[in-house]
C-alpha cells in the first residue's frame, strides 16, 4: 500500500500577520517540522503546495525529497484548490494525509498509527482523536479522490 501526504503551505497568514509556515520552530521551520512528521512516520511521497513565498519555502524544503507544486492563484482560492494541485502530483498513492503546513507538531508516532489503522480496516478516511475531537491530519483512500475533485463547494 503506497501512502503519501499533501502539506498545504499555500496560504496567505493573514490573520497571523507574518507567513506561519517560515516561522522558526525546534530548531528549523514549521515546514520542515510538518515534513519531518510525516517522514519519521514512515510517508514518503510528499507533496508540498506553496502559494505565497512559494520560492522561499522551496527553498527551504529543498533537501527533503519532497515533490513541490505552486498554486499560482493562492490569493483567489481556498484551501481545497490546493489540495487538488497536491493530490494530482500523488494520484499513484493508495491513501493521502492532508496536513496544513502550519501544524508541525503531529507525532510520527501517530502517522504511523493511523497507517496501521487504514491496513486493517475497511474505512476510507480515518481521523485522529484527541479527547473526543477530530484532529489532523485525516487519512484519506483512493476511493475518495474523484470525490474531493468534483467537489466545488465551500467547507
Amino acid at each position: 500500500m503506497k501512502f503519501g501526504a499533501v502539506v498545504l503551505a499555500a496560504g496567505m497568514s493573514s490573520r497571523m500577520g507574518m507567513f506561519k509556515p517560515l516561522l522558526p520552530f525546534r530548531g528549523s521551520t514549521i515546514i520542515e517540522n510538518a515534513i519531518l512528521s510525516m517522514k519519521n512516520g514512515g510517508v514518503e511521497n510528499i507533496c508540498v503546495v506553496t502559494g505565497r513565498n512559494g520560492r522561499e519555502v522551496e527553498n527551504v524544503i529543498a533537501g527533503y525529497k519532497v515533490k513541490a507544486v505552486h498554486n499560482a492563484d493562492y490569493e483567489n482560492t481556498d484551501m481545497l484548490t490546493s489540495l487538488k494541485l497536491g493530490l494530482e502530483q500523488l494520484i499513484d498513492t493508495d491513501v493521502v494525509f492532508i496536513l496544513p503546513g502550519d501544524i508541525p507538531n503531529v507525532q510520527p508516532e501517530t502517522i504511523s498509527a493511523l497507517m496501521e489503522k487504514y491496513k486493517n480496516t475497511n474505512f476510507s478516511i480515518i481521523y485522529p482523536c484527541y479527547h473526543g475531537k477530530k484532529g489532523h491530519p485525516p487519512l484519506i483512500g483512493k476511493s475518495c479522490y474523484e470525490a474531493i475533485f468534483q467537489y466545488q463547494g465551500d467547507g
